[in-house]
């Protein structure tokens, strides 16, 4: 017997913490002490929220998990693309589209997608772009992902004006779930629960806040906005973006940055901007003079015509003289990933007796399970490791995969 319910109905919720509250209280507490009856309270979420547009008395907000891209594109005709035969470049390109189409599903209701075929005329239409625009992948692969990705756009920059919240890079890098205690804080409908029983904001909320005394959550955010939006599809894939506004956001909060018990470096990070440690595409040519602590560079894969860049994605100097090289890796080939690792480690153990700063190397490799190596001044963090790291962005990291 569920009789919350009805204790629900037979009082009005106006005051919630007034006298219906109690109403209810006493209606399942009576029911309790009757024989063979079983009371299960399935209204017991706080902090209460008034109920809208519902029955007014008995709707309590939940937030949805966030849409399975990978399982919507296997089971939609429209959206099903063949990756067994991809390259490099393909993959990367399909990476970055998996992302915009979990954002853009969301904003079409994705519901309409998988349950109500023909119910929602712009889901329908998106789903005939996009099939027109995939119809040429098996003679040009390259450019029919383009094509995928550009009408899978979503403009996130327009949705909403951006609210202040002083907790936005706290609930950014996931907060304890005992945050629940102060009710003004958080509202159960904007939450997400992240492992560890650490809590976030649902990624909508995220990326229509800002917060007033931290810049990099700013910048960052916009950021990964831009990632994707960007008609440059080689540039800047969304897994970057997400990396380069939470590590950001955890030194600016934590005046560190902990990849793995040993790798632990001290920044407060003030200034998130782009920088190019090497002008060209080879890596024996570089600058440093530009580099600035405080600040954590990104590269800047359009500088002078450069589409590409050796080496490093992510890049800063610590407080005790040590240059950081972090390498991004978003495939799922462990000997990839280690590929990038041994480079990192050849360019240090050539240019250490050249550089006035301690050389460290890391590679943040999500999608990969391996162990750290031999290399001492480069760590690889992969897996579930590398997944925290990405903190409230965790809640789509399937996205990324």
């Amino acid at each position: 017997m569920v009789p919350s319910r009805r204790a629900w109905e037979m009082c009005t919720r106006e005051d919630l913490v007034g006298k219906g509250a109690a109403f209810s209280r006493g209606a399942m507490a009576a029911l309790a002490s009757a024989k063979g009856v079983t009371v299960i309270a399935t209204y017991t979420e706080r902090p209460l929220l008034p109920a809208v547009g519902s029955s007014e008395v008995c709707r309590v907000p939940i937030t949805l998990p966030p849409i399975d891209v990978n399982q919507v594109m296997a089971v939609v005709p429209e959206l099903t693309i063949d990756a067994s035969d991809f390259g490099y470049t393909a993959r990367r390109l399909l990476a970055s589209l998996k992302c915009r189409l979990g954002f853009k599903l969301t904003e079409l209701c994705f519901y309409s997608v998988l349950h109500c075929r023909g119910s929602n005329d712009d889901a329908e239409q998106f789903l005939r772009d996009f099939a027109e625009a995939k119809a040429g992948i098996q003679h040009d692969t390259i450019s029919a992902l383009q094509e995928c990705n550009k009408v899978s756009k979503y403009n996130l920059e327009s949705r909403v004006t951006k609210t202040s919240n002083d907790d936005a890079v706290a609930v950014l890098l996931g907060i304890d779930d005992a945050a629940l205690a102060d009710p003004g804080m958080i509202q159960i409908s904007d939450t997400f629960s992240l492992t560890e029983g650490l809590i976030t904001f649902n990624i909508s909320k995220l990326l229509n806040i800002f917060d007033p005394n931290i810049q990099v959550y700013d910048t960052g955010r916009n950021l990964f906005q831009s990632s994707l939006e960007a008609p440059d599809l080689f540039s800047g894939t969304p897994l970057e973006a997400a990396y380069y506004w939470t590590l950001s956001c955890r030194s600016a909060l934590n005046k560190k940055l902990f990849f793995t018990v040993n790798d632990t470096f001290s920044i407060h990070c003030k200034y998130l901007k782009p920088g190019r440690l090497f002008p060209g595409t080879y890596s024996s040519e570089y600058d440093l003079d530009f580099l600035e602590r405080s600040t954590i560079y990104y590269a800047d894969e359009r500088n002078k015509g450069s589409s590409t860049h050796p080496i490093v994605d992510l890049f800063f100097l610590t407080d005790v003289d040590e240059l950081v090289l972090v390498n991004i890796y978003g495939g799922n080939y462990e000997n990839f990933a280690d590929d990038k690792r041994e480079k990192i480690d050849a360019w240090i153990v050539k240019e250490k007796c050249n550089i006035p700063y301690k050389l460290r190397g890391v590679v943040l490799a999500p999608n990969v399970n391996m162990e750290m190596g031999e290399l001492t001044d480069v760590v690889i963090v992969s897996g579930g490791e590398a997944i925290k790291l990405l903190g409230g962005l965790g809640q789509i990291y399937q996205w990324f995969e």
